[in-house]
């Protein structure tokens, strides 16, 4: 069968995609703006299904093997993500994030961090989503852009949060997790935004949620940290994620259950949403 070749647009220009036939769907559900109908051009990423249960991922970098689907979509994702950074000229940050009072809730966290939790559960009480493990910075807006791929939530987390079921064609993706359109959760995809918040997220066990100022020095300082690919030179990178985050307030979050922490982060946005106003 012949391979599908498939575009994904969302900022800059495409990127163009090619997949063994059995991928394509998988693909189609989980990037909302990956588009069957691409234009003409050399291809930039390509998922192969090899055989014996082998997958390889094709990028500019090279070609690679793995045993499982999992672990190739995971090298596929983030290299669909840096790619679009590259298009716009623009640093990728290891971060969730919805829209909330006016701007973006940025979560910049390593994985494990609760971030994709968070978002998922910000997302499930009518928060708009912009990503729940990265977004592409940008200096000029100056703000964050999205990046489309559904959420992903592991199984304490779902349990905690109380979500429901997510998109069966994505069940074989991960034995332990569970992909939602934010759709399904009440929520909806978000445009890019400057940012108002920057909460890094902090799991820590027996810990009840606990929201505390971080400072803006010390917070940009974090992001660099975070930051997956691109910004040039550490003193251009600095330069451009404080303009990137001149008007948002750090926090910092420690928690243990997700539920809880979100709860806590919805009464903390209505007391700020109330100040506002």
């Amino acid at each position: 069968m012949t391979s599908q070749r498939a575009a994904y647009a969302s900022v800059g220009a495409p990127v163009l995609v090619q997949a063994s036939p059995r991928f394509g769907p998988i693909l189609s559900a989980l990037f909302p703006d990956y588009q069957v109908t691409p234009p003409p051009g050399p291809i930039d990423l390509e998922l192969r299904d090899l055989g014996a249960g082998q997958t390889g991922v094709h990028d500019d970098t090279g070609a690679y093997r793995y045993g499982s689907l999992a672990e190739a979509l995971t090298h596929f994702e983030l290299g669909l993500a840096q790619m679009l950074a590259d298009r716009v000229g623009s640093p990728l940050l290891h971060a969730g994030g919805v829209t909330a009072v006016g701007g973006a809730l940025l979560l910049p966290g390593e994985s494990g961090s609760g971030k994709s939790s968070l978002t998922a559960g910000l997302a499930a009480v009518g928060y708009p989503v912009l990503a729940d493990d990265a977004v592409i910075l940008d200096a000029e807006l100056p703000g964050v852009r999205p990046f489309k791929r559904l959420l992903k939530v592991h199984d304490a987390a779902r349990r905690a949060l109380n979500l429901g079921d997510g998109e069966p064609i994505l069940e074989a993706i991960s034995t332990d997790a569970t992909f939602y359109r934010p759709e399904s959760l009440g929520s909806r995809w978000a445009p890019g935004a400057a940012v108002q918040y920057v909460i890094f997220p902090e799991r820590r066990t027996g810990v009840a949620p606990d929201l505390r100022p971080e400072r803006p020095g010390e917070g940009v300082r974090q992001l660099m940290g975070l930051v997956l690919q691109g910004g040039g030179t550490p003193a251009h990178l600095f330069d451009a994620l404080t303009r990137i985050t001149d008007r948002a307030r750090f926090f910092r979050l420690s928690f243990d259950d997700s539920g809880d922490a979100v709860r806590h982060l919805r009464r903390a946005l209505r007391l700020r949403a109330e100040a506002v106003e």
